[in-house]
């Protein structure tokens, strides 16, 4: 469809959220995004289908959201998600034992300051925009090109 013709993309946050991506290019009629789960407060939620649904699940405790979405919407959703999953080559590099006690030592030094990291990602019609970098093969997300 070209663009000119294409309707306004809709915006919808599930919960106290903003966009963390509102620098990237909208091509879907809709982008979503969702503030962290009310129950654990982890910030990584998915959305996936939940039987002729999409629902927001928790990464953490599983807990889920309701949207007013249907599986048919999929193809035309940008999701904008904050992935705390995400695995790189770099990640399998096996440490030593000094190198894992020095960054074991750097990441007490900072208590209770230190937040595990988790990226912003989109999502684009089911799959994850790292798709091509990511090694977290159990992600439902992750969908390579052929």
């Amino acid at each position: 469809m070209p663009e000119e013709i294409r309707s306004k993309p809709v915006f919808i946050g599930f919960g106290e959220s903003e966009d963390p991506m509102p620098d990237r290019p909208q091509l879907t009629g809709y982008r979503i995004f969702a503030g962290p789960c009310k129950d654990c407060g982890c910030a990584g939620r998915k959305l996936l289908p939940d039987g002729s649904a999409l629902a927001i699940f928790c990464d953490n405790c599983r807990a889920s959201q309701s949207t007013t979405l249907s599986l048919t919407d999929w193809p035309e959703i940008t999701y904008v998600y904050w992935c705390n999953s995400s695995k790189f080559a770099s990640d399998l590099v096996e440490l030593s034992d000094a190198d894992k006690l020095s960054i074991e030592k750097a990441i007490a030094s900072l208590g209770d300051a230190y937040e595990v990291p988790h990226w912003a990602v989109m999502v684009v019609a089911g799959r994850c925009s790292c798709s091509e970098q990511c090694v977290n093969f159990v992600c439902p997300y992750l969908v390579r090109s052929s």
